[in-house]
């Protein structure tokens, strides 16, 4: 397994407090994207459920012609803030909160400092958007991450709408999102993201 159970259990009950927060389209991304993509299939033929993701990633579409207010009036900039309120924390271009790592208990700032890494799990939340506006540094004082790919779901309508979380959430269709993590392997250090990439063409199929 490559996450341990805990993580798992604590991504995904921030996914869905995420989710249930949000308004309006974004596009669930990465390991949580694909676990629900290819888990169905993945059952039936293993008799077990697909592995859960540890870190959250969102898409958000960003328009080359918005305005720095209507970056600040964005889904994009909004979700930012729903983040930081759940007590994430920025680092870069991500949000990281820290978790006991047997427990999944919630830390705070001081019982992270005492205790070694080992006993921490840092769950991160990734905002990324299709375009880096030239202003957005300005509106929110970081430059996110982007996925040009993420332009085939929101400009194309290569996504497909599943039910999650007592909403429709839309998810990549699965050659775009293959495609994203094909484009992502480059800067991967660990052989079982290739792997991975692998089970997500045949599953998907």
């Amino acid at each position: 397994m490559l996450y341990e159970p805990v993580e798992i259990e604590v991504s995904a009950k921030y996914l869905e407090k995420v989710f249930r927060e949000i308004k309006g389209d974004v596009c669930l991304i990465g390991g949580w994207a694909t676990y629900h993509i290819v888990n169905k299939n993945f059952e039936n033929t293993n008799a077990r459920k697909y592995i859960g993701s540890r870190d959250i990633d969102i898409g958000f579409h960003i328009d080359k012609g918005w305005s720095k207010e209507q970056l600040k009036r964005s889904k994009f900039s909004a979700t930012i803030g729903l983040i930081e309120d759940m007590d994430f924390r920025p680092v870069g271009f991500r949000f990281v909160k820290d978790f006991d790592s047997e427990t999944g208990r919630e830390l705070t700032a001081e019982e992270s400092a005492r205790l070694p890494l080992f006993q921490i799990f840092q769950l991160y939340v990734d905002p990324v958007v299709d375009y880096v506006h030239p202003k957005i540094k300005q509106v929110l004082g970081f430059v996110p991450v982007d996925e040009p790919l993420l332009s085939l779901v929101f400009a194309e309508g290569l996504y497909t709408t599943t039910k999650l979380f007592g909403m429709g959430v839309l998810l990549p269709q699965p050659h775009v999102l293959l495609a994203m993590k094909l484009n992502s392997v480059i800067n991967r250090e660990k052989e079982h993201k290739k792997v991975f990439n692998m089970q997500v063409a045949q599953l998907a199929a």
